[in-house]
């Protein structure tokens, strides 16, 4: 996988890139910026449960779609301990179907065969399955045939559903932001930047041929790289979302890149308000994070973490209860999340305008 990097200026970081009802909606900028960040963490071990290239491709596409919908600024993709990786394999295996050549396995669709043995190995790993097909999704069509060469991961990715989010911009259409990537054309006074208009823009600093960089135009079409982050900080504009792997979900608080989340929600079985009450409500925040659990749940990935030390009660500030009143005996984790960003959505807006 390239390291292509996508480059914040001002900020002094650098991220990394691995890189239909058919509306035209440009969310145009508001007069006032948008400080607060909301973030979700999820297990890659939850491709386990699509039985083909094609199901875990679209399943991934399924989260993307989600968080675009609902300004999720951050996904991060955190590793679960082995033996809740097992786990989750043993109960999954109960269901799924079975290879009739060898036992224990389930076939895929494109002639290989997908067992829970080989998601940490060389072969298939969930968790970079994730991130490459959400990384793409994310970024612009026309910035795709730079950052992300052919692979298998990606086979399946050019039939899912567009996020067609506000920095999916056509070539004809007006924003004061874009997304574009350095050109390999040396100029000893800066460079040039391909945008995805018909005309590539220069920008007075130099950098690094085939770094992503958000650029930001005046009224003549002149441009200044400005920081991923300036579209919500100065206008209020939803600029998609950023991705990263956690090794585990310490670290998932642990590495935070806002310095810390101040306000931690866990979607779990055992929450303490259900997703129905309305007696949901939030506090005002800076970084928020949703925990979404796999297979066996939140409640088992923190029993078996010998880095959490924290009891569940106090690991998170809010619980909440997804599964109360479905109307089936299970609940997918695509599922899960477009649920629960449905309804909290509101409630962190109200949270952010007491």
């Amino acid at each position: 996988w390239g390291g292509v990097q996508r480059t914040f200026v001002g900020m002094g970081k650098k991220r990394k890139v691995q890189g239909n009802v058919e509306e035209d909606v440009q969310e145009q900028p508001q007069s006032n910026g948008r400080s607060y960040t909301v973030s979700i963490a999820i297990p890659g071990s939850i491709v386990e449960q699509a039985q083909s290239s094609e199901l875990r491709t679209y399943l991934v596409g399924q989260i993307a779609r989600a968080c675009c919908l609902y300004h999720v600024d951050e996904i991060v993709i955190y590793a679960e301990p082995e033996s809740v990786v097992k786990s989750s394999a043993k109960k999954l295996s109960e269901t799924a179907p079975k290879d009739p050549r060898k036992k224990n396995q389930r076939h895929d669709g494109d002639g290989t065969t997908f067992t829970s043995a080989n998601v940490k190995g060389d072969a298939f790993s969930g968790d970079l399955f994730m991130l490459h097909v959400l990384q793409y999704l994310e970024t612009p069509q026309y910035l795709r045939k730079a950052f992300f060469p052919v692979q298998k991961d990606l086979t399946y990715a050019g039939l899912l559903n567009p996020l067609d989010a506000p920095h999916h911009l056509r070539a004809t259409e007006k924003s004061v932001f874009r997304e574009g990537v350095v050109v390999n054309r040396p100029n000893p006074n800066g460079c040039w930047v391909n945008i995805g208009t018909t005309k590539e823009v220069f920008i007075e600093k130099r950098l690094k041929p085939n770094i992503r960089v958000t650029v930001q135009l005046d009224e003549h079409g002149n441009g200044v790289p400005v920081s991923p982050d300036n579209p919500r900080l100065e206008h209020g504009l939803y600029w998609g979302y950023r991705t990263r792997l956690a090794t585990s979900l310490q670290d998932v608080m642990d590495s935070c890149p806002f310095g810390s989340y101040d306000f931690k929600v866990a979607i779990c079985r055992t929450g303490q308000t259900s997703l129905e009450s309305s007696e949901i409500q939030f506090p005002r925040f800076n970084h928020m994070v949703i925990v979404f659990g796999g297979v066996m749940g939140i409640e088992e990935t923190v029993a078996a973490d010998d880095r959490i030390t924290l009891k569940m009660e106090e690991m998170f500030d809010s619980s909440i209860n997804a599964w109360a009143g479905i109307g089936s005996r299970t609940l997918r984790a695509e599922e899960c999340l477009l649920m629960t960003m449905a309804v909290i959505r509101s409630r962190i807006v109200h949270a952010q305008t007491e």
